[in-house]
């Protein structure tokens, strides 16, 4: 079941450890340059919320997940799409391979074609 907690927000589902994906995007984050807070919050019905904020910024990373598996919620996805594909691109590049279910480069240049222009 996935709970959409923010509007206007690219949602990816991954099948790791919510604090282990935390690592990783904060790890992305920080390749692209970004100053960034993180904070924790409940949230009934999704267990704990890890928020992640870039600051000066309205840009926020909510990951959330129970069950084995963990979703993350990138937004507003409308206003910072560039910003956005950037950091895929860099999450992808960093992500070991088991979180990935051995999905292949492929499918993610399919799913996010941005990520074919933006570098190999």
């Amino acid at each position: 079941m996935n709970y959409k907690l923010m509007e206007d927000s690219k949602t990816e589902k991954f099948k790791m450890d919510p604090q282990d994906l935390l690592y990783y995007v904060v790890k992305a984050i920080e390749k692209m340059g970004y100053k960034y807070t993180i904070s924790t919050e409940g949230f009934p019905g999704a267990g704990l919320l890890r928020i992640v904020r870039i600051k000066d910024i309205d840009v926020k990373f909510i990951i959330h997940g129970f069950g084995g598996d963990t979703w993350l919620e990138m937004g507003p996805a409308s206003k910072y799409k560039e910003l956005i594909s950037k950091f895929i691109f860099e999450l992808v590049n960093i992500l070991p391979e088991k979180p990935w279910n051995r999905i292949t480069r492929r499918f993610w240049i399919k799913r996010w074609p941005i990520l074919k222009e933006i570098g190999d």
